[in-house]
């Protein structure tokens, strides 16, 4: 796996810092070191250095990188034009379930944190994941 091919180079002499294309970030190595080992070892996923988040001028909340894992980008809507609250947390969960699940391809019903019901379904071009509360 390229995570952890990465991970085994960043401990070469002079290594600064680990640049992810997908994500467009750039990660300490030791950082690097630690949650990609972490996460090969069974652990979560390090949703916030392999994958990144990004507000878009809508409200909505969307995963950078998520494509390179699974072949989609996760999309939390906005609730009523403002910031679903909780969305970063929410987006962390999933980017890690996700990742562990693979794509999806029909909605899918959760509970969120606190028990509110959350709804996942792809785009009509399948590219993004959906996701809002309901109700």
């Amino acid at each position: 796996m390229q995570v952890g091919l990465a991970a085994s180079l960043s401990e070469l002499p002079g290594i600064e810092g680990i640049a992810w294309r997908p994500a467009h970030s750039l990660i300490e190595p030791v950082l690097f070191r630690l949650q990609v080992g972490t996460w090969l070892a069974g652990g979560a996923f390090p949703a916030l250095g392999l994958t990144a988040l990004a507000r878009d001028p809508d409200g909505g909340l969307r995963s950078v990188g998520l494509e390179f894992f699974i072949g989609q980008e996760l999309r939390i809507e906005p609730a009523a034009g403002r910031p679903f609250p909780g969305a970063a947390k929410l987006a962390v969960r999933l980017i890690h379930g996700l990742v562990e699940d693979g794509p999806v391809h029909k909605p899918i019903e959760l509970a969120g944190e606190n028990g509110e019901p959350i709804r996942m379904e792809p785009s009509a071009n399948g590219r993004f994941i959906r996701v809002w509360a309901q109700g």
